[in-house]
């Protein structure tokens, strides 16, 4: 700077004409001019440690908020079958983040076994506690669930054969629709401009899930994510419309199941029935029609979903 002052005291003005004003070189003089670039404030700090950094603080507000405010209803209210998938789900997906931001302050990720079971885990204990999920409209924010849980396999798999760091990181990212999800849910409530909870459910957990697709997979992951939500939304449609159609053949066969041999049984079914009542298992059914299968096979039962009251679901 004092260079700068020097040269703009000592240089004659009254000399100069205005065509030579013109044309004067400048860069001399501003190049003692020497101000802090943006990359000095982050020089020492990498971007993997800035993502592992918003990581630590995200889903540690997350689960503090959403743990401190659900943890007594769990306990009281959820059946004993229906705590360890959620354990699992919610630990596996946690232990994958942190695993690859950790990982990633060496260089590129390459996934391992460990990393391929996790996320193993982490889906099939999705599509366990999204077959009796009533909140939101169930029929956009059950196959938004079940599109990230058949999607994410697929990728990791992918991802492990290959050893590709990219789809690796791609596939772990989907699971930052925890985080996203939740985060639209409390701006939307606090907004209060959206009065139905059941929307604003359905629509953070379409949105967030969409959100950490697209930050870890780009458009061609969305795009595969977005179609397969509206491909479960027909097959659920029209599994549920066949079996609403059988419904009394379907009975007819659960209650002949315990006078007759299996193998006679489904002689007398259609194999067609048979899988759509597979289907229905499984949970790929609209919610009405897995209900009804559960009540037939195991008789009513009290299961509720893993968030059981809207005020309790902000986080």
């Amino acid at each position: 700077m004092s260079a700068f002052i020097s040269n703009v005291q000592d240089f004659d003005y009254s000399s100069m004409s205005l065509s030579k004003m013109q044309d004067f070189d400048y860069s001399n003089t501003f190049s003692s001019l020497n101000f802090p670039s943006m990359d000095s404030y982050t020089s020492g700090i990498t971007k993997a440690q800035l993502e592992l950094a918003w990581n630590i603080a995200a889903y540690s507000a997350i689960m503090w908020h959403h743990t401190r405010r659900t943890a007594p209803t769990y306990k009281k209210d959820f059946q004993q079958g229906s705590v360890w998938p959620l354990a699992i789900h919610i630990t596996s997906g946690i232990f994958e983040v942190f695993r690859l931001h950790i990982r990633s302050l060496y260089g590129p990720v390459y996934p391992d076994l460990l990393d391929l079971a996790a996320a193993f885990a982490q889906s099939i204990t999705n599509l366990i506690l999204v077959k009796p999920l009533r909140r939101g409209q169930p029929s956009l924010t059950r196959p938004s669930y079940q599109a990230g849980g058949i999607l994410r396999p697929i990728v990791s798999s992918i991802a492990y054969a290959t050893q590709n760091p990219a789809l690796h990181r791609g596939s772990v990212k989907m699971v930052n629709a925890f985080v996203y999800t939740r985060m639209d849910i409390w701006i939307l409530v606090n907004l209060n401009i959206v009065k139905s909870y059941a929307t604003i459910y359905a629509f953070a957990v379409t949105h967030g899930a969409m959100q950490a697709i697209y930050e870890g997979t780009g458009l061609t992951g969305l795009s595969i994510y977005t179609g397969l939500i509206v491909a479960l939304m027909l097959v659920e449609r029209v599994v549920s419309n066949f079996i609403s159609d059988n419904e009394e053949d379907l009975q007819h066969d659960a209650d002949e199941e315990h006078t007759k041999p299996i193998s006679q049984v489904h002689n007398n079914s259609s194999k067609l029935l048979q899988a759509a009542d597979h289907v229905t298992h499984l949970g790929f059914a609209e919610l009405h029609t897995v209900q009804r299968h559960n009540t037939r096979k195991h008789g009513p039962s009290t299961q509720i979903d893993d968030y059981v009251s809207p005020h309790l679901s902000v986080m």
